[in-house]
């Protein structure tokens, strides 16, 4: 029961949420670039992976049909902290950036801006 408890309290803390419900609200930030969709990715992908934060973070890499999807997940209790949609556009790529609670969560902000 302790642990069951604990786990709905890590839960709460954390803003859990899927991709679908960070995406249901406004960016924290979006960037065009002249680069295409895949070098950005790769780019925030790489950064995220190598944050040097509580480890090395969960980070899921998809490709979507306009682009790829980059995330944080928080696989303990099942959220996505962090969610990096990146599209490709006909002058380059467009990146829409969402986030939750991240501890050392300006490294990962940095990274989304100086991968563009």
């Amino acid at each position: 029961m302790t642990r069951y408890l604990t786990s709905i309290a890590i839960a709460i803390l954390c803003g859990c949420a899927t991709p679908n419900q960070m995406r249901e609200s406004a960016p924290a930030a979006t960037f065009s670039s002249t680069k295409t969709a895949k070098s950005i990715a790769l780019c925030v992908a790489k950064r995220w992976e190598n944050s040097g934060y509580g480890g090395t973070p969960s980070v899921a890499f998809r490709l979507t049909e306009t682009g790829f999807t980059v995330a944080v997940r928080n696989e303990s209790v099942g959220s996505t902290q962090l969610l990096a949609d990146i599209d490709d556009t006909h002058t380059g790529s467009e990146t829409r950036y969402f986030k939750g609670v991240v501890l050392g969560e300006g490294a990962f902000d940095a990274a989304v801006k100086e991968c563009q």
